[in-house]
């Protein structure tokens, strides 16, 4: 996953997914977990596009969400990452925020940014693009 970013909408398939779905995606992720022939891409995906959107999810779509989540989370599946690190602890973030935590805005946003994106931010380090990220929000204020 060279050109990509760890988060659950940093990759091919989240944005293949999303542009077919776009607001009907609490039906098609109920649906996909209905059907059980999903990517965990595709799953997290939609998950992650209701959590932005606001979308209430129900605690039995939270637990198979939460089972894809522990497929991603096998150390064979983090090894198709480049950063297989950053994927398991963005992965870990997401599943707190299914389960109602709060997680840091920023953390969300640097986990969605793509390779491409971080290159042109430098190849700067998380902490300096959570500055960066801190500093352009108070100028825009």
């Amino acid at each position: 996953m060279g050109t990509w970013g760890v988060g659950m909408m940093s990759n091919d398939t989240a944005w293949d997914i999303i542009g077919k779905t776009g607001n009907v995606s609490y039906c098609i992720l109920h649906n996909l977990l209905k059907s059980k022939k999903a990517e965990s891409k595709e799953i997290l995906a939609l998950a992650e596009h209701c959590l932005e959107n606001n979308i209430v999810l129900e605690k039995p779509i939270v637990k198979a969400i939460m089972e894809y989540i522990d497929d991603e989370l096998d150390q064979s599946e983090l090894d198709n990452w480049k950063s297989p690190d950053e994927r398991k602890d963005a992965l870990l973030r997401f599943k707190n925020r299914l389960n109602g935590e709060k997680v840091d805005e920023l953390d969300i946003i640097i986990d969605n940014l793509s390779v491409v994106e971080q290159i042109s931010l430098g190849n700067k380090s998380r902490s300096e693009i959570k500055k960066l990220l801190i500093s352009m929000n108070k100028t825009e204020k």
